[in-house]
């Protein structure tokens, strides 16, 4: 009897997160006809159910993704991850909120 509340005791544990990382690299935006490409820091955290990445533009701007098993989010809307678009560069991971269709990208150098 003990181990069957022991075996339930691990299974309700939550994840463990591993620690934020943060690099330096390019964060994109496309919102309607509109292009903004500026360079940024992007925080990364992580455990084995989600990841969020916090995209700090240089112009103060900030974007924060989260990517979880139930579903993603780009500031708080819903989103889907989609491929990088032509005018953006290559490797970029990129969500479109499905609200208001804006694509966010954010590339870190070196990061395949």
């Amino acid at each position: 009897m003990f181990g069957v509340f022991a075996v339930l005791a691990i299974v309700n544990e939550p994840a463990p997160v591993a620690g934020a990382e943060t690099h330096e690299g390019t964060c994109s935006l496309i919102s309607g006809n509109t292009l903004v490409v500026e360079p940024c820091s992007i925080r990364v955290s992580a455990n084995a159910f989600s990841a969020t990445y916090v995209l700090e533009w240089k112009s103060g701007h900030k974007t924060i993704m989260k990517l979880h098993s139930d579903g993603n989010t780009v500031n708080g809307e819903p989103a889907l991850q989609v491929r990088a678009p032509a005018d953006v560069m290559a490797k970029s991971e990129c969500f479109e909120q499905t609200t208001y269709r804006d694509i966010y990208c954010s590339f870190i150098p070196g990061i395949q």
